[in-house]
């Protein structure tokens, strides 16, 4: 039985993340392959790559990858001030390990605001976390950066949370600032939450 704190789970779930994948890269490439074949199959994923209203987060540790698939252009992520902001790349090159061990546009970049994006000009959000249930509601690294992004997006805005089957559990604890996703997709199957 899973833990109902979310301390507890988050320390559970970034082992398992560990140990699924520990010395075995190709494990994490090959599911990551077959989780991003089937995001692409989404009318809404499909649309928002067409006209660069999608944004992706830059996978970290044994995150579903993500920067191994992403078309350029695209909106990313960065963090300012405790806040996601939305940044539009041209380039892999643009990127750089940011103070929180996460790839992010060179800070240089960041203060040309022709290209940062206001987050109603997203149309649908790939999320990560480290757990997740049918529901939708997801369980993050702890910070809030995504629950409070996901607040500021229109009603209108998808947001799709990427994750392997085993992150998938019966339930999540929450709490009333958690926002869930509309759609999650891991390597076997997409779930309409």
């Amino acid at each position: 039985m899973m833990p109902t704190d979310k301390f507890t789970l988050r320390k559970i779930m970034r082992a398992k993340l560990h140990n699924y994948f520990f010395g075995n890269c190709g494990l994490r490439t090959e599911l990551s392959g077959r989780i991003w074949n089937l995001l692409q199959q989404l009318p809404a994923f499909k649309k928002a790559e067409m006209d660069n209203s999608l944004m992706v987060y830059l996978d970290i540790q044994n995150e579903a990858e993500t920067t191994r698939f992403i078309k350029l252009p695209v909106i990313v992520p960065f963090c300012q001030v405790e806040e996601i902001v939305p940044f539009r790349l041209f380039s892999l090159d643009e990127l750089e390990v940011s103070i929180y061990d996460v790839l992010e546009p060179k800070t240089k970049l960041r203060e040309k605001q022709e290209r940062i994006l206001t987050p109603e000009s997203v149309k649908v959000v790939i999320i990560p976390g480290l757990a997740f249930d049918v529901a939708g509601n997801r369980l993050g690294r702890g910070k809030g950066f995504y629950d409070r992004f996901i607040s500021k997006l229109t009603k209108s805005t998808i947001t799709i949370a990427l994750c392997y089957e085993f992150q998938i559990l019966e339930s999540i604890p929450v709490t009333a600032s958690d926002k869930s996703v509309n759609i999650i997709v891991t390597e076997n199957r997409i779930i309409y939450c």
